[in-house]
This record gives C-alpha cells, structure tokens and sequence, in this order.
C-alpha cells in the first residue's frame, strides 16, 4: 500500500482518520506529525499498522464469542 522511510525516533500507526502518525519515543523531545499524502479508507473490522518496511498491512479482528453464564 503506502511506503515510506521511517524514523528510528518515531512510532507511527494509522489513527482513526485513516493518516499515518508518527509519536515521538519516549525520551525525545518532539511532536506528534502527520505523514502527507498518506490517507486509507479504513473498513469496518480489520486492525491495520504499519510494518517495519514504512508499508501498511491490515489483518482481520478475530472476535470471542461471550460465554453464557
């Protein structure tokens, strides 16, 4: 999907907006930054990240079923 060069001082994850993000790891000083030209339509049960590449993976959520008591 999307590729990019990733930061070693930074974590990025896909928010809610469908925008790769990217938070500074602890210990550093920064802000949190939004990746340009990075929008994802996002469907309804699936967990996406974005991999060790720079590139976004989804996965389907497996959901438990509650016992009865």
């Amino acid at each position: 999907m999307v590729g990019f060069v990733r930061d070693p001082r930074y974590i990025y994850y896909v928010g809610k907006d469908g925008h790769i993000w990217g938070s500074p790891r602890k210990g550093i000083s920064a802000s949190k930054m939004k990746m340009p030209g990075t929008a994802i339509v996002r469907k309804a049960g699936y967990l996406y990240f974005v991999d060790k590449k720079g590139i976004v993976r989804s996965v389907k959520i497996k959901r438990r079923r509650k016992m009865r008591r």
